[in-house]
């Protein structure tokens, strides 16, 4: 199945895809920045999946704790228990104003939480952290999306991640969920030789926004490969973007990208 098969393809393109959830408005990757990205329409939300010490899959961005929580420490020498007592966003207005959600919308969460949220309301994309240092993770991720019943390629989910073993495994593995190669930005991120490889076992191209251009963009769908590029915040990228024909734009504010989407679709 094609990425264009996914939830979203009757709505304005770009799509919109909410950067660890609206994580501009809201602490990333907790229940607080997931849910306000659902409720503002969003028609993908992203998150990020690492796996505990006792091989629990959880939703955090960094190898360790430290940045995103009042938690210190590798995320794979953490048993689940310990880092569910973590506060991982009351910090997140410092003003001093009451937040909009209770302290237990600000834990990290688990792969199987974050899949019941988003169900039948948004296209998750997983991105597969650092696959090396977690034996396996492959074959959990696919695991805990069979048993929360995702694992058919009905659109509820695509896998992403900037390794290429990861994604050809995955391509072996299962087939029918899509996946996004992730790639870092470079002279030859998007050449030919590399939208030729990549096409050959993913269905898009998940570019840094700064080597992204019309051309580019149509020697991917040539080769029927969507492009959505990372990470989008400011208006005028978005402008250029859209106007270079993407498929979808991450970034960590919906907000700002459904004004610019309207614009554009006005023009």
């Amino acid at each position: 199945m094609s990425v264009a098969a996914q939830r979203g393809t009757a709505t304005a393109r770009p799509r919109t895809i909410a950067h660890r959830g609206a994580s501009a408005l809201a602490p990333e990757n907790t229940f607080a920045s997931f849910a306000t990205a659902i409720e503002l329409g969003v028609e993908w939300v992203e998150t990020d999946v690492r796996m505990t010490r006792d091989g629990h899959l959880v939703c955090i961005h960094d190898a360790t704790l430290d940045r995103t929580t009042n938690g210190t420490g590798p995320v794979n020498e953490m048993d689940l228990a310990d880092i569910r007592q973590l506060d991982a966003g009351s910090w997140f207005d410092r003003s001093g104003a009451k937040l909009p959600w209770d302290l237990i919308r600000f834990r990290v969460l688990t792969l199987t939480e974050v899949l019941d949220l988003t169900r039948g309301r948004a296209t998750l994309v997983l991105h597969l952290k650092s696959p090396e240092l977690y034996p396996g993770l492959e074959q959990r991720i696919l695991d805990d999306l069979q048993r929360s019943g995702v694992l058919d390629g009905d659109g509820d989910v695509l896998l992403e991640s900037f390794s290429v073993g990861s994604m050809r495994l995955l391509a072996l593995l299962a087939p029918r969920i899509p996946r996004i190669q992730l790639v870092m930005p470079g002279s030859d991120a998007l050449s030919d030789s590399a939208l030729d490889k990549i096409a050959g076992y993913a269905q898009g191209i998940g570019p840094c926004q700064t080597t992204v251009t019309a051309e580019r963009v149509a020697a991917a769908h040539v080769r029927g490969l969507q492009v959505t590029p990372w990470t989008v915040n400011a208006r005028k990228d978005m402008e250029r973007l859209i106007q270079a024909g993407v498929d979808g734009i991450i970034t960590d504010n919906p907000v700002e990208l459904s004004v610019v989407r309207e614009r554009a679709a006005r023009a």
